[in-house]
């Protein structure tokens, strides 16, 4: 295995469950910016403590959490 394959970063966490980040374009989307004010805010170019990264960042968390959240409850219907 190379160096380069030993610092890749998995997609899915040890407990193999998929999860879910919101594009750029949806959270731009929804706060009203753009989808590189948001890319700005992930990579910390640009600071979240402003009311506009914070809106980012708080749209980030809801929109991942409440997605995963529904992908679950899908499953479960789906699996069932």
């Amino acid at each position: 295995m190379s160096t380069k394959d030993k610092n890749k970063k998995s997609i899915r966490p040890k407990n193999n469950k998929v999860v879910w980040r919101p594009p750029a374009k949806v959270v731009a989307e929804v706060v009203g910016c753009g989808e590189t004010t948001v890319r700005a805010v992930r990579r910390g170019d640009r600071p979240d403590e402003t009311d506009l990264g914070k809106s980012i960042t708080l749209a980030d968390e809801l929109l991942e959490k409440g997605t995963n959240l529904l992908i679950e409850e899908v499953k479960k219907v789906v699996n069932h």
